[in-house]
């Protein structure tokens, strides 16, 4: 399905008068792949019956759920309904719908409560470890030395516990 649609449906290529069309109206696409874009055709609503409010609302609670059914992550979600508005924007621009359904449906994805996964958390002998490690190495403060990825976790985590998160050492 990826390779049909991202390799066919979605790639577009020039015409021989310098017009843009997808590679599938271009070519002719492999069997397997023909057959995947039929399918996708046949099972797929069109944009103005997606546009209907309960379609539209089934599709933003599917949008914040991973394929497991499980909720998706925060930014996942907003990421996914971003999509989603630009293609209901241009189908406005299009003419194919006169307002995008978006702004008709009072819709906010699930709250999802982070947690913090304790095996992946230093513990706090770990932690007085790591601060006198990045001590040692004259940082001017302790973000100052952490990866990227550390430091938005850690802000996030002493923030919300109220640690100081430029001096984190004073209580």
């Amino acid at each position: 399905m990826r390779e049909a649609l991202y390799g066919w449906a979605f790639r577009a290529t020039l015409t021989a008068t310098g017009g843009v069309v997808s590679r599938a109206d271009a070519e002719t696409p492999p069997p397997e792949v023909a057959a995947a874009l039929a399918w996708i055709a046949k099972h797929s609503l069109k944009v103005t019956e997606a546009a209907r409010p309960e379609r539209m609302r089934a599709g933003l609670e599917a949008l914040s759920l991973k394929l497991d059914g499980e909720p998706a992550a925060d930014n996942t979600a907003a990421r996914k309904r971003t999509v989603l508005s630009n293609a209901m924007r241009y189908a406005v621009e299009r003419d194919i719908l006169s307002a995008s359904p978006l702004l008709q449906i009072d819709w906010t994805p699930p709250v999802r409560h982070a947690e913090v996964d304790f095996r992946y958390a230093p513990n706090p002998k770990q932690a007085a470890a790591l601060i006198a490690a990045v001590q040692e190495q004259g940082a001017t403060t302790l973000l100052a030395a952490v990866p990227y990825s550390l430091r938005h976790a850690g802000v996030s985590l002493w923030i919300n516990s109220g640690v100081d998160p430029v001096n984190p050492l004073v209580s």
